[in-house]
């Protein structure tokens, strides 16, 4: 608001726009996958997500708006399909037994990470202003990908096959 001059509705109508991609996320998640395989689509989305994230930097007054709300529908689409996938492979590869504690842990993880990244995103667009973190943010989310691209998943196709799920070529 301050650095581009928006107003509050403005920015909330471009964020609004960027979200339509988490209902384009939800609808193209099973299809996608069935087409490409879940463990591929998996990797592929995390740097397309990582790579979108870098958009928002470029935000600027006038036609640069269209970067922030580009960035918003390839996040949130992006976003949408890596968490249909993760909670599939967790499902899948997770014992019975232990899924409460697997589910636990992994919100414990994502959703206690959210305020202390947010501390940390504050004191640094403090430090070195708000547009380079913006981009150490993005280069943040680009590096998440990382493990990924290393694990197992590159290799595979499709989740394992279970008792009534075959494994996709």
């Amino acid at each position: 608001m301050r650095v581009i001059g928006l107003s509050a509705g403005a920015v909330g109508l471009l964020g609004s726009l960027g979200l339509v991609g988490a209902l384009l996320g939800s609808v193209l998640a099973r299809r996608l996958s069935s087409k490409v395989g879940a463990a591929r689509l998996l990797v592929t989305v995390a740097v397309v997500e990582g790579l979108a994230y870098l958009l928002v930097p470029l935000t600027g007054p006038g036609w640069q708006l269209a970067w922030y709300v580009v960035a918003g529908l390839f996040t949130s689409t992006c976003v949408i399909i890596v968490i249909v996938l993760q909670v599939s492979f967790q499902q899948t590869l997770c014992p019975d037994h232990l899924l409460g504690r697997m589910n636990a842990t992994m919100n414990f993880l994502y959703w206690g990470a959210t305020p202390v990244g947010s501390l940390l995103a504050g004191v640094l667009a403090t430090g070195i202003g708000l547009r380079p973190m913006l981009w150490v943010a993005g280069a943040g989310m680009l590096l998440a990908a990382v493990p990924l691209l290393a694990s197992p998943l590159r290799r595979m196709v499709d989740l394992p096959a279970g008792e009534d799920q075959p494994v996709s070529r």
